[in-house]
C-alpha cells in the first residue's frame, strides 16, 4: 500500500475519531474512539499516512500560504531537501515513503556521496515521517554495533523563490548506543528556510522544522521477563515574517510501556502509558487582514495494552484523556488519534526488534563441556550445558533441552532438564561415525543455542606438496623448488586441524650453487561443516609461517648474497607458500595441480605445484 493511499485510509479515521470525540468534554476516561489499528506489515506506511495528514492540516491552520511570496514553494523545496538529506545513498536499513523504498541516511555518515539528483518534492510530512521511520527500521543494526553516529550539515541551497532570493539549509544528527542489553536511538533533522528581498538584501519571512525520535528499548528481559521501551516523538514548523511574531504548530508524542515476555521467549503483552501535547502559536494572516485563528493548546493520554503484534488486548478499557484551550474535543480528538498511531507504532516497532535480537541469542550464551571431539568406539561421554547471561555474567538454571542428529544415541532426548542439564552420548561403533548435539534453552529471559559434534576415531588429513617457482625480477630469473612429502594435520580443540611435515626449498640464481631452507613445513586446514554431522564438507589448507625452517648456501668467493634480494624477508619457503595460496579439496581429498602467475612487488611468479590430501584415520606413519 502506498502512503498516499494509506493517506486516504487515515483522513478516513481520523474523520471518525473526530465524531466519536464530539461532546466528551475537557476528559473523556472511559471513551473509546475506536483507534485506528497499527499495520505491523507496514509500520512505515503506518505512520507516514497519518503525518502526512497532520502536517497538511497544520500547514492550513498556520497560515502558510499567507507566509509571503513564493511560501508554499519555500515549504515544498524543504521537503524535497529534507528528503534528499535523509535519502542519499545506499544503507543498511529501508523505509517505505510514498510507494517506493528509500535509505535512511546512515550511510552519508560513512562518508558515502553527499549529493543527489534534485528530486520532485513529496508530500507535505515526508521529512518527520521518514526520520521516525528510519529509527523503527535500524534498531536491530545498532544493537549489532552496525550503525555511525554522526551529524551531516547539507550546503545551503540557493533558489529563486517568489522572484526573490531563497536559501535551505538542512542537517541531520543520528546518535545510537547498545549497552547492558539497553538500546538507545536518537535522530533529529532540522531544516531552516528563508526568503529575502532580492533588491534590499531584506529578511521577508523564515520557516524552521524540525523533526526528532529517541527510542530507549531493553532487548534483554529481565528475571521476571520484562523490558522496558520508552519513545518520544517531536515535530514543529514555524513561521516567521519580518517584525511579526512566530506562528505554527509544535507536536510531541511520548510513550512508556512494558514489555512481557512468556516462557517461548515471545511477547505476550506490551502495556503502558502515551500523551501527546500540542502547542499553536495561531496563523498568519492574509495581507493586510487580521488572522482568524488564536493560539491554542491540545493534551491527549492513553494507555498501551497490545499483544506485541499491535492487536489491542481484547478486554482491556481505554483510559483516554483529552485536553487544552482553546481548542475544541474534535481537535483535541485528532491529536489523540495522531498520538495513537505514532506511539503504538514506535512502542510496537521496539519490542518487536527486541524480541528479535533476544531470540537470536543476543543474551543467553549457552557453555557446553566437553564440547565436542573425538571419542572412541562406543564410547559413553556425559555432556554438561550451562547457561550465561551476556549481559549480567551469571549462571541461569533455565531449561535446557538437547537433540540428536548423526549416530548413535543421546539420553535424554529433546528433555527440558533445569541447566546446569546434563545428557549421555554414546559413540557409534565404526570410525568416523559422528554425532552432533544442539542444546536449546528457551524461556522468558530469551533463546540461546549451541552445537557441539563428537566423532569415533582420530580423523587426520595427510597432505604432500611438491612444485617448482619460477621467478622474474629486474632482467633476472631464477627457479625454487618444494619438496615436502607428509604434513600431517590434527584436529585442534577449535576445530581446525593443524601440523607441521619435513621440507626441503632449494632457489638457484644461476651464479651461485642453490642455495637451500630445510626444516617443518607448517599447514592448517579448516573444513566446511555438511548438513549432517555424517556428510562434512570441502577442506581449505593453508600455510602457517610459523613453521621452523633454516637457510643455508653462499655464493662464490664466501660472499653471501642477501637472500631477500630474491626471495623476501620471509625466505623461500614463505615465498613459495604466498604465491601457492589456499588450496581447497573434496570431502574425501583427492590431487590439485596448481599452475599459477602472481606479483610480488617487482617479481612475477609463475608457479606449478601438486598437493594431495587424504582422509585417514586412526596412526600415521
Amino acid at each position: 500500500m502506498t502512503a498516499r493511499h494509506a493517506g486516504l485510509r487515515w483522513a478516513a479515521a481520523a474523520s471518525v475519531i473526530v465524531v466519536l470525540a464530539a461532546g466528551c468534554g475537557g476528559s473523556s476516561s472511559g471513551q473509546d474512539l475506536s483507534a485506528p489499528g497499527v499495520d505491523l506489515a507496514d509500520l512505515p506506511g503506518s505512520m507516514a499516512a497519518a503525518e502526512i495528514a497532520m502536517r497538511q492540516e497544520d500547514r492550513d491552520r498556520s497560515g502558510l500560504v499567507n507566509l509571503g511570496p513564493g511560501s508554499v514553494e519555500l515549504a515544498s523545496a524543504m521537503d524535497a531537501s529534507a528528503g534528499r538529506a535523509l535519502t542519499t545513498s545506499r544503507s543498511r536499513a529501508k523505509v517505505v515513503a510514498n510507494g517506493f523504498a528509500r535509505p535512511t541516511p546512515i550511510d552519508r555518515m560513512l562518508g558515502r556521496p553527499s549529493r543527489v539528483a534534485r528530486v520532485s518534492a513529496p508530500e507535505p510530512g515526508f521529512n518527520a515521517m521518514v526520520v521516525w521511520a528510519t529509527l523503527i527500521t535500524t534498531l536491530g543494526d545498532v544493537a549489532k554495533g552496525g550503525t555511525p553516529n554522526g551529524t551531516i550539515e547539507d550546503k545551503p541551497e540557493s533558489m529563486t523563490i517568489g522572484g526573490n532570493t531563497g536559501t535551505i539549509t538542512t542537517t541531520v544528527t543520528f546518535r545510537a548506543s547498545a549497552s547492558g542489553g539497553r538500546l538507545v536511538v536518537d535522530m533529529t533533522m532540522k531544516s531552516k528556510g528563508q526568503v529575502v528581498d532580492k533588491a534590499t538584501g531584506a529578511i521577508l519571512y523564515g520557516i524552521d522544522s524540525i523533526a526528532s525520535g529517541h527510542v530507549k528499548v531493553d532487548f534483554c528481559p529481565d528475571a521476571s521477563g520484562h523490558a522496558a521501551v520508552d519513545v518520544k516523538l517531536t515535530s514543529s514548523e514555524i513561521y516567521t515574517q519580518a517584525g511579526g511574531s512566530a506562528k505554527g504548530v509544535s507536536k510531541e508524542f511520548s510513550g512508556t510501556a512494558t514489555i512481557s515476555v512468556n516462557d517461548d521467549a515471545k511477547i505476550s503483552t506490551v502495556e503502558g502509558s502515551a500523551q501527546a501535547s500540542e502547542d499553536a502559536k495561531g496563523s498568519v494572516p492574509a495581507p493586510g487582514g487580521e488572522s482568524t485563528v488564536t493560539a491554542s493548546t491540545r493534551t491527549a493520554g492513553d494507555n498501551i495494552a497490545n499483544d506485541g503484534s499491535g492487536q489491542r488486548l481484547p478486554g482491556t478499557a481505554r483510559d483516554i484523556t483529552l485536553g487544552g484551550t482553546g481548542s475544541t474535543t474534535e481537535q483535541q480528538g485528532k491529536l489523540w488519534g495522531s498520538m495513537t498511531v505514532f506511539v503504538e507504532t514506535m512502542v510496537t516497532a521496539a519490542a518487536t526488534e527486541a524480541e528479535k535480537l533476544w531470540r537470536e541469542g543476543g543474551c543467553i550464551e549457552v557453555i557446553v563441556d566437553p564440547a565436542g571431539g573425538d571419542v572412541s568406539p562406543n564410547e559413553v561421554t556425559k555432556v554438561t550445558a550451562k547457561l550465561k547471561h551476556k549481559i549480567e555474567g551469571n549462571e541461569l538454571d533455565k531449561p535446557v533441552a538437547a537433540t540428536l542428529t548423526g549416530v548413535k544415541t543421546l539420553e535424554p532426548a529433546g528433555e527440558k532438564q533445569p541447566a546446569p542439564a546434563t545428557v549421555t552420548y554414546t559413540a557409534g561403533p565404526n570410525q568416523g561415525d559422528a554425532g552432533r548435539i544442539h542444546f536449546t534453552s528457551v524461556s522468558n529471559r530469551g533463546i540461546g543455542e549451541k552445537d557441539v559434534t563428537f566423532t569415533v576415531g582420530s580423523e587426520k588429513l595427510k597432505v604432500s606438496l611438491v612444485g617448482k617457482m619460477t621467478t622474474s625480477l629486474g632482467g633476472l630469473s631464477f627457479s625454487t623448488t618444494l619438496s615436502a612429502p607428509s604434513v600431517v594435520l590434527t584436529r585442534q580443540g577449535d576445530g581446525t586441524y593443524a601440523g607441521s611435515g619435513a621440507v626441503k626449498v632449494g632457489i638457484d640464481i644461476g651464479l651461485c650453487p642453490p642455495f637451500s631452507e630445510v626444516g617443518r613445513l607448517k599447514l592448517v586446514a579448516t573444513r566446511e561443516a555438511g548438513k549432517d554431522p555424517t556428510s562434512p564438507g570441502r577442506w581449505t589448507v593453508a600455510y602457517d609461517p610459523t613453521g621452523q625452517v633454516a637457510f643455508a648456501g653462499k655464493c662464490v668467493f664466501d660472499v653471501e648474497v642477501p637472500l631477500d634480494s630474491f626471495t623476501g624477508p620471509d625466505g623461500p619457503t614463505a615465498g613459495f607458500m604466498f604465491v601457492l595460496g589456499d588450496v581447497v579439496f573434496d570431502a574425501e581429498g583427492g590431487t590439485r595441480q596448481i599452475k599459477t602467475t602472481k606479483a610480488v612487488g617487482p617479481a612475477k611468479n609463475a608457479i606449478d605445484a601438486t598437493m594431495k590430501a587424504a582422509v585417514v584415520q586412526g596412526p600415521t606413519q
